[in-house]
């Protein structure tokens, strides 16, 4: 694309171009798709904090034209589980936090 070389995402000493970035949402969709089946229309929660991987994630996600339903990460446990029941997420993605 025209911004493609162009930095986009910067966390402490890393810099990603918009092109690296994407690139990075395709593999995950890609892991994604392949161990969980993932398909159109199918919701998955990203519960991160605001690391590059979140964008990553959420890029690749709409390419599968998945719904993205985004989760505070800083929520307690019982927080997470409503918003998880609640919103009929398939799969969760979250941090090691």
């Amino acid at each position: 694309g025209m911004h493609g070389d162009k930095e986009f995402a910067v966390y402490r000493d890393e810099r990603w171009t918009l092109g690296e970035t994407y690139r990075h949402g395709l593999a995950i969709a890609g892991s994604l798709q392949r161990a969980y089946g993932l398909a159109k229309g199918d919701r998955v929660a990203i519960a991160t904090r605001n690391y590059p991987e979140w964008i990553a994630a959420f890029m690749g996600l709409l390419h599968l034209g998945c719904v993205v339903v985004p989760l505070n990460a800083w929520w307690q446990a019982d927080e997470l589980a409503y918003g998880i029941r609640h919103s009929g997420t398939r799969l969760v993605i979250a941090d090691e936090e």
